[in-house]
């Protein structure tokens, strides 16, 4: 085992570097922690490839992607989210339009009817996008999580919304669904999405698709930390 101490001069200088270390890591702390609590806008951009799940078939019978009926399997995919948690909050404080929130065990859930553009996705399906936002009024925008992740972005009175749900192993914890690093870890799971587009209540395509996100792990950040604690050190050492 190296002997640090035979590399450093003299004791003062190992126990003076040792406090700035200690500095590093708790101002590197710091900032994750407060980066958590200070969450506004949550967001996730996955891709991947569409896949034949039980009856989400990946049809476009209505055309949104390209020819009305072809079929979708094996196309390329992506998905993007993003809710503005500011925004669901006080609408749900005030009781907007009937929004609401409800936290209890296993459940997690935002009612959004404020109109004011909170939820948002985008689908695109071989380099045709679809996307809606909540602000024509009457709109709903819900977050979900109840053993799956939810989103649905309704945006007109003729029903018609995207909904998008994510299923896996885990789930995003309840009380969580508002930290960004919560959604990353549930996402880096790579949990199949279920993705419902309709035109109206009734007019629904389905679609199922295998995904994955670029959203670091939460070891990254450690792992990341670690180096910049390292190189400071180094730097230290080599200023001695």
């Amino acid at each position: 085992m190296l002997n640090t101490r035979e590399h450093l001069p003299g004791a003062k200088g190992y126990c003076g570097m040792r406090l700035q270390l200690l500095a590093v890591i708790a101002a590197l702390s710091a900032v994750s922690i407060t980066a958590a609590q200070a969450d506004t806008i949550v967001s996730e951009a996955l891709t991947g490839t569409t896949i034949v799940s039980g009856s989400y078939n990946n049809i476009d019978n209505l055309g949104v992607f390209g020819p009305a009926g072809a079929d979708l399997t094996g196309s390329a995919i992506q998905v993007t989210f993003s809710y503005d948690v500011d925004l669901m909050n006080t609408a749900a404080t005030n009781a907007t339009n009937g929004s609401s929130y409800a936290l209890a065990s296993g459940y997690e859930a935002w009612g959004d009817y404020a109109n004011d553009g909170a939820v948002s996705q985008r689908v695109t399906i071989d380099g045709n996008t679809y996307s809606q936002a909540n602000t024509s009024p009457p709109s709903t925008g819900s977050v979900e999580t109840y053993g799956w992740f939810e989103l649905l972005d309704q945006n007109d009175s003729s029903f018609a919304y995207i909904s998008t749900v994510l299923q896996g192993s885990t789930s995003v914890a309840p009380g969580q669904a508002g930290v960004q690093a919560a959604v990353d870890a549930f996402v880096s799971s790579e949990p199949t999405v279920y993705i419902h587009i309709c035109s109206n209540i009734s007019d629904c395509d389905v679609f199922a698709a295998s995904l994955s996100s670029a959203a670091p792990e939460p070891s990254t950040f450690v792992m990341l930390s670690g180096l910049v604690v390292v190189a400071l050190g180094r730097r230290h050492f080599r200023q001695q």
